[in-house]
């Protein structure tokens, strides 16, 4: 008698071992699944982000790029069609100049906004071949105001760093000072890094620790913010944009095509 009891006590004991067998292997089946479908949500979110970027990209390009066949390489720009829709206007007394960079004259007749990405190959294009043209014939000569407008772009990293950087030094120094920034930010933009910002900037005469700390403030921040969603509510979708008196022209176009439109302004 007392070894059947032993012999159901043993077979009721490797029942209870093998029900908790049973259950730990369950546990680690929900658990690998778990992370499985955790895994699958992060590739998905992933995927989306990637997605949207792309999209991003291809607005981007759509949007700049007439007549530039692969989207870095110039083309020729085709002639605007006698269909074509009349260009977007602004009214400019809308747009904010409080502490916005300028150069040349604040009172004269035409009015040029550049709303800009200094990581944008095409903003680059803008300034290496067109630029120096515009500051020599049109700024330094008065005839327009120039204002610079930030647009960095989500898919450029150092497009954020790169404007609060300028508009650092545009703080501690001034606008002149802001400009040389400028032309040595787009003129290095290959080399951007936040080491090379920074000394840039301190070359420029800011002070080392001015910079730390003005290079971390949300004010700065806010300011670059402040004109993307100014940019984006006056229609700018890609960068470069301009509005020569409130007339949108989009893209790296030819110094002709801005010219025209600076000169037709004067002449109005």
């Amino acid at each position: 008698m007392k070894k059947e009891n032993t012999s159901s006590k043993e077979k009721i004991g490797e029942s209870k071992i093998l029900l908790i067998w049973v259950l730990v292997v369950i546990v680690l089946q929900f658990l690998v699944v778990g992370s499985l479908l955790l895994n699958v949500s992060n590739n998905e979110n992933s995927i989306s982000d990637i997605e949207s970027k792309v999209s991003r990209l291809d607005t981007f390009f759509a949007s700049n790029a007439p007549g530039y066949g692969s989207g870095s390489e110039p083309g020729s720009v085709a002639p605007p069609s006698g269909n074509a829709p009349s260009a977007q206007v602004v009214d400019v007394s809308k747009v904010s100049f409080d502490g916005e960079p300028s150069s040349g004259n604040p009172d004269a007749k035409v009015t040029v906004i550049e709303y800009s990405d200094y990581e944008c190959p095409f903003c680059s294009k803008f300034f290496s071949e067109s630029y120096g043209k515009l500051k020599a014939e049109y700024i330094d000569t008065g005839k327009i105001n120039f204002v610079f407008k930030d647009f960095p772009l989500g898919f450029h990293d150092k497009a954020i760093p790169a404007a609060a950087a300028a508009n650092c030094v545009l703080r501690d120094l001034g606008d002149e000072k802001y400009f040389e920034m400028h032309d040595t930010i787009f003129s290095n933009q290959r080399s951007l890094s936040v080491s090379n910002l920074k000394k840039w900037a301190t070359d420029l005469g800011m002070n080392s620790d001015n910079y730390d700390s003005c290079i971390v403030d949300s004010s700065i921040l806010d300011e670059i913010s402040a004109d993307l969603a100014e940019g984006s509510q006056l229609g700018v979708s890609g960068t470069p944009s301009f509005f020569i008196n409130g007339k949108l022209i989009v893209g790296a176009q030819p110094y002709s095509v801005i010219k025209a439109e600076i000169e037709s302004a004067l002449n109005q």
